[in-house]
């Protein structure tokens, strides 16, 4: 009996320190590794949607700033000689004010006229004076307003057929009022502008900070899906189809997509009502905070509003 306890209980403790330090090591290396051949946090049957259907409005707001038309320059459209300057600068005009008379050389005088109601920032006549077809002889500072707003590169795919008009509401002004001649520029280094011409009853002032809303377009009773499960959007797409729920496995499907509202898009054709898709494509990780409209691809990339995704990767 002496004997047993003489060797046995030392290596019962050296057991246990084994133990131990075998328990260290799994949690300093391998604590958290998944090694199973499937997710066993995956549940497809939480993740899946049914298509159906349901109405969509394009709707878009742009923070944006009330701006001064641009300044115009009024050029000569004849021949001849200054016999009388109308105006002074710094002087407020009329569109169709008179600038000052001419005396034609093909003989008859006539007169230069402002083409907009503004303020005369420069005159640059004299009596006595020559002047040519295509010269500069006035300039005018309008008292026309527009706003003006910049445009995500992202947001372009939604203003493919921009409506004519929109609706302005000025941060301390007046009540939302329609503007018009709504377009949308672009530059070469890839920057967007969206700006809209301010109604000239309207009384407001350069700097005021305003919101433009547009509705692009809008459908009823169509086919919806969330924006998070196609991959692609302008025009086109790839939806995931689950052909067998209890072996979590789907399909690609091809699919001609509409107009989108940031959240859903519309399906034209490609997918039937009440079959089963994921939620969330292939390769698309949401984060809390973002946009439900937006999300976060596998590099770290936001997406919105259908933006190319990366190859399949992980799924939410």
């Amino acid at each position: 009996m002496v004997i047993f306890r003489k060797w046995v209980m030392p290596v019962l403790f050296l057991v246990g320190v084994l133990a131990i330090g075998a328990s260290l090591v799994k949690l300093a290396f391998f604590d958290g590794e998944d090694t199973s051949p499937t997710n066993p946090d995956f549940n497809l049957e939480n993740q899946v949607v049914e298509v159906a259907k349901g109405s969509l409005v394009n709707t878009l707001d742009f923070s944006g700033t009330v701006t001064s038309n641009p300044q115009i320059r009024v050029k000569s459209t004849f021949d001849g000689t200054v016999t009388k300057v109308h105006v002074q600068n710094g002087q407020k005009i009329a569109n169709g004010q008179v600038l000052a008379t001419i005396k034609k050389y093909s003989g008859g005088s006539t007169t230069i006229v402002a083409s907009a109601s503004g303020e005369i920032v420069s005159i640059d006549l004299v009596v006595n004076q020559g002047v040519s077809v295509g010269m500069e002889v006035a300039t005018i500072q309008p008292d026309r307003y527009h706003l003006i707003a910049p445009v995500q590169a992202i947001q372009l795919y939604r203003l493919l057929n921009v409506p004519a008009t929109g609706t302005i509401s000025v941060q301390g002004g007046p009540a939302p009022f329609e503007c018009s001649a709504l377009k949308v520029t672009t530059s070469s280094e890839g920057g967007a502008n969206i700006q809209c011409a301010i109604p000239a009853e309207q009384i407001v002032f350069p700097g005021l900070p305003a919101t433009l809303s547009i509705t692009v377009d809008a459908v009823e009773d169509t086919l919806v899906i969330p924006a998070t499960a196609v991959r692609g959007g302008a025009g086109s797409g790839i939806a995931y189809v689950v052909t067998d729920a209890e072996t979590q496995t789907w399909e690609e499907r091809t699919v001609e997509l509409g107009i989108s509202d940031g959240f859903q898009i519309q399906v034209l054709s490609g997918l039937s009502e009440g079959e089963l898709i994921l939620e969330y494509a292939p390769g698309v990780v949401t984060q809390p905070g973002i946009d439900p409209g937006c999300w976060t691809d596998e590099y770290g990339n936001i997406i919105c509003d259908g933006g190319f995704l990366p190859e399949p990767g992980i799924v939410r």
